[in-house]
């Protein structure tokens, strides 16, 4: 599944989202404001349109997961929309006991844009803060690295955010939301998550 978006421009406008890392932060979800966005940003923003279309197609997947996030920056109000797809089932991790989706976003010509990290040990109805059971991660690059200094991640001081998930329409099918900030490893900037969708096949949870 590809983004309408051209690679470049998508990219290019990925990286204006980045925000300067300056200044003390409190760790927890700083919730963006309700704002217009500017007519220049609005072909990056289908936030909505995705989520529709997404949760639409998505319940007759045989597994993996998709994920749709929208982007803000609040110093210029501009906001971007990606589509990251883990065509796999979770993958369980023994060390943690968590399950990974590892998800990711992809231009026109299969240009990699960016990639989506979730490790979450509850797969099931709730709401969860994350921390050692809840870890979200973003990487631009063109590979998924948790420790490397330019990926974000809600691990890091000044970052936080909240995932909640329900029961979707499909019997054993997870669907949900999230936001929050994510810090680079770094600590040079952050991503401000505004909205984030996300609906997991049905798998088998008997290793946590």
């Amino acid at each position: 599944m590809e983004l309408r978006l051209p690679y470049a421009l998508a990219f290019a406008s990925l990286a204006l989202l980045v925000l300067d890392g300056c200044g003390p932060k409190k760790r927890g979800v700083r919730h963006a404001p309700d704002t217009e966005e500017p007519s220049e940003g609005k072909n990056l923003d289908n936030f909505d349109e995705s989520v529709a279309t997404f949760r639409a197609q998505w319940p007759s997947m045989p597994q993996g997961a998709v994920v749709v996030v929208r982007f803000f920056n609040p110093s210029n109000n501009l906001k971007l929309s990606l589509v990251y797809v883990d065509k796999a089932a979770p993958e369980f991790k023994p060390k943690s006991g968590n399950h990974l989706v590892l998800a990711e976003a992809k231009g026109k010509n299969s240009e990699l844009l960016s990639t989506l990290s979730i490790l979450h040990k509850h797969w099931q109805p709730g709401q969860y803060a994350c921390g050692d059971d809840t870890l979200i991660g973003f990487a631009l690059s063109s590979q998924w690295n948790p420790t490397a200094g330019e990926t974000y991640g809600s691990w890091n001081k000044g970052a936080g955010c909240e995932l909640e998930l329900h029961p979707a329409a499909q019997p054993g099918d997870l669907e949900g939301s999230f936001r929050g900030v994510f810090v680079k490893n770094d600590g040079s900037g952050a991503l401000t998550i505004q909205d984030g969708y996300i609906y997991v096949k049905s798998f088998s949870s008997g290793s946590m």
